[in-house]
């Protein structure tokens, strides 16, 4: 067993672990950021003017898919890291395992929301513009239906954190 008074995380000053743990992220972030603005310079410079709007119209729907990717990342990355933490290693493998059901279960729930009303709803979001709801739908069709992978990849990336 480790000593706990040797943990920097439990024994350093709150201002230090703060600064040493925010800094990556907001790097990582700032970058990302950065990253997005490129890829949407490049898509209306050398796709066009259409491809950027269908993309930037199906810019809510790709963070909601995010966001559900994440949520269930995050809650299985908090109750892993306390399994382990308490070395219950059974309950952390139920955790991990729970996660990738849970996870499959909202992707196959988002892929038939997206079978069943998808179409609909991008017309609506395109304001009946069928050229733009075509490029919108083949662009978030694609991230519909991978939707099950970057749950997966969600999962594994931040059990493999903890």
């Amino acid at each position: 067993m480790h000593d706990p008074s040797s943990n920097p995380y439990l024994t350093g000053r709150l201002s230090a672990l703060f600064a040493k743990t925010a800094i990556p992220i907001i790097f990582v972030m700032s970058m990302n950021g950065f990253l997005t603005v490129a890829d949407a310079i490049f898509l209306g410079a050398y796709v066009g003017a259409e491809a950027l709007a269908a993309v930037t119209l199906m810019f809510p729907f790709f963070m909601l898919i995010v966001a559900c990717s994440t949520l269930v990342s995050n809650g299985m990355s908090s109750l892993l890291a306390r399994h382990l933490g308490g070395h219950r290693l059974q309950e952390a493998r139920q955790t991990y395992a729970a996660a990738h059901w849970l996870a499959l279960i909202i992707a196959i729930c988002l892929i038939l929301a997206y079978a069943l009303l998808g179409e609909t709803v991008i017309l609506r979001a395109a304001d009946g513009d069928s050229g733009l709801a075509s490029l919108a739908s083949q662009y978030i069709g694609i991230l519909v239906f991978s939707s099950p992978l970057l749950f997966v990849l969600s999962i594994n990336s931040d059990a493999l954190r903890n």
